[in-house]
């Protein structure tokens, strides 16, 4: 289940998201529809952990997104239109890491994109 109540977000003043708020029954598949710049992005990226609001409250499967992150990552896939998650790691230890794990699958032949992906990542 998704509860949304009171969901505001506000970009240096300008507010983007304004006192939102729905329930998503559990079982429930829904469509999030809207023009450009309706704030569905911010909306999905609050709901996923990635994005913190300004204010409100997100739960999903009862867990708060703000104070049990982890818990609602767990719980929930997003895969945003641009995945910045490889350019934000790329040179970090953490990037590193992910980097030489999905190296060592495509060695050891679990995935053969990996290879790929990883040497396009060392460049």
């Amino acid at each position: 289940m998704i509860e949304v109540i009171g969901l505001e977000k506000s970009y240096a003043g300008f507010p983007a998201l304004k006192s939102i708020s729905f329930t998503v029954p559990e079982g429930e598949v829904t469509g999030f529809l809207g023009p450009n710049g309706a704030g569905k992005t911010t909306t999905l990226r609050i709901l996923s952990g990635f994005m913190p609001a300004t204010q409100g409250t997100v739960k999903i499967d009862g867990f708060d997104v703000r104070e049990r992150s982890r818990e609602v990552r767990r719980r929930v896939g997003y895969l945003p239109e641009d995945v910045p998650l490889y350019r934000d790691l790329a040179a970090t230890p953490e990037g590193k890491s992910l980097a030489a794990k999905i190296y060592a699958q495509a060695r050891d032949g679990y995935h053969p994109v990996a290879q790929s992906t990883v040497d396009g990542l060392l460049k």
